[in-house]
């Protein structure tokens, strides 16, 4: 996918983290005159609802369809819990690296089911799905993480995106053009994590 692409999924996503259905709106205009393919801007917005939820990722896929009613939906032969499981857990290995097993513990102390949620809903059932590769979806993550505010989660995802292929410059500069869709000083601080993430990050 062409960079240009690339930030335009990002900067989507991010102003459908943030809520606010004019400036998301806008984004979502501005993506389709760029030619950004209105079946990738569907594939991408689905994902957001493991970040910020079901509602804002209802209203973006609905400003999405007014705006292209034919935009197609990308579908994946239905899979077992089991599947969705083990797909899940390497992928989330993928990500996580060696600080995996950390993660389930952490997960599983804060909640019993929650660690099996991420495994089989985030990252079985979401974040493995084949219409964009790993490497696209943490690109599009690290600035909707950003947007939100999350902090504690978007160190994890700038090494899963370094793991899955991306350079800490292509990390860098999919956040800077982001900004606007994410707040500067959000922007400012994220580019402040990418180099330590780099340096951190075992092979």
């Amino acid at each position: 996918m062409k960079r240009e692409a690339l930030v335009g999924l990002a900067r989507v996503c991010a102003r459908a983290a943030r809520g606010a259905e004019g400036p998301l709106l806008a984004e979502l205009r501005k993506a389709l005159r760029s030619k950004v393919p209105p079946t990738l801007l569907r594939e991408a917005l689905l994902q957001t609802y493991l970040f910020a939820g079901f509602p804002r990722a209802i209203t973006a896929l609905t400003l999405l369809d007014r705006e292209v009613p034919s935009a197609g939906t990308l579908r994946e032969k239905p899979k077992t819990s089991a599947e969705w499981r083990r797909r899940g857990i390497r992928l989330c290995r993928a990500v996580y690296g060696s600080d995996f097993p950390a993660l389930m513990r952490n997960m599983t102390r804060a909640h019993a089911d929650l660690a099996d949620w991420i495994l089989v809903e985030g990252y079985g059932k979401t974040l493995s799905r084949p219409f964009l590769s790993l490497r696209e979806r943490e690109l599009i993550v690290v600035p909707t993480l950003a947007a939100l505010g999350a902090w504690r989660q978007l160190p994890s995802h700038l090494k899963g995106a370094l793991r899955a292929g991306a350079s800490a410059r292509e990390v860098a500069e999919v956040l800077r053009g982001s900004r606007g869709a994410v707040p500067p000083a959000a922007v400012r601080r994220a580019l402040g994590q990418v180099e330590p993430s780099r340096r951190r990050i075992v092979r």
